[in-house]
């Protein structure tokens, strides 16, 4: 008969490096307390990393041997699953992120049209993400990181954004992989089609000519 811990394993295994793992993803297979003891085991074996009170990360392994912790983003696509909504950080929230702020904002507060949850960080900030209200400008787009750069854009008036934003924008937009970047460039305003440069669809491209 298997332990409680291959059939944990197991679980784990079945979902993949990459993946976050929580209490009710072992269902009925394990009893409540052999489950807690289990999740500490597989922490402490770093085989899981513990990211907040009831939630887990399967990491990949990096070249260097060393665990790849789970991104802010990654965690903000979890949530997104999580509370069936859609997740946007606020204006604060959203100049941190792109660098334009140092002072992190204490929550970090985000939006989501879904159900609002709490997460304190073990490695990190407490993050909030409080239920969209209709007086929050819900940016429709496919991507996080592009609806987290919309917010910094519709913070402001277009006459108003200086070099220092626009490079601090440009940064940001240079580690957008195809994924980050989804289907929302036709969508984007013009203003940030004329004044942001896209090196993931510069690519794109350069690849379509060699073909």
């Amino acid at each position: 008969m298997a332990s409680f811990s291959d059939i944990m394993k197991g679980v784990i295994y079945s979902k993949g490096r990459g993946c976050f793992i929580t209490p009710d993803d072992f269902g009925a297979k394990v009893s409540s307390a052999s489950l807690r003891t289990e999740l500490v085991n597989f922490n402490n074996s770093r085989l899981l990393i513990h990211v907040a009170r009831g939630l887990y990360f399967f990491p990949h392994i990096g070249k260097d041997g060393k665990q790849v912790r789970p991104t802010l983003y990654d965690i903000m696509k979890h949530i997104e699953v999580a509370t069936k909504g859609m997740v946007f950080p606020s204006e604060e929230t959203a100049y941190h992120l792109l660098g334009l702020t140092e002072e992190r904002p204490t929550p970090m507060l985000f939006y989501t049209t879904g159900t609002p949850k709490t997460l304190n960080l073990n490695s990190g900030p407490e993050l909030v993400f409080k239920k969209a209200s209709k007086r929050n400008r819900i940016p429709q787009f496919q991507s996080i990181k592009v609806r987290t750069l919309f917010m910094v854009y519709s913070a402001m008036e277009e006459s108003r954004i200086t070099k220092k934003m626009i490079a601090a924008m440009n940064r940001y937009c240079s580690e957008f992989t195809e994924e980050d970047f989804a289907d929302d460039y036709e969508s984007l305003p013009l203003w940030m089609k004329e004044n942001l440069k896209f090196p993931v669809l510069k690519k794109n491209v350069e690849e379509a000519e060699e073909e």
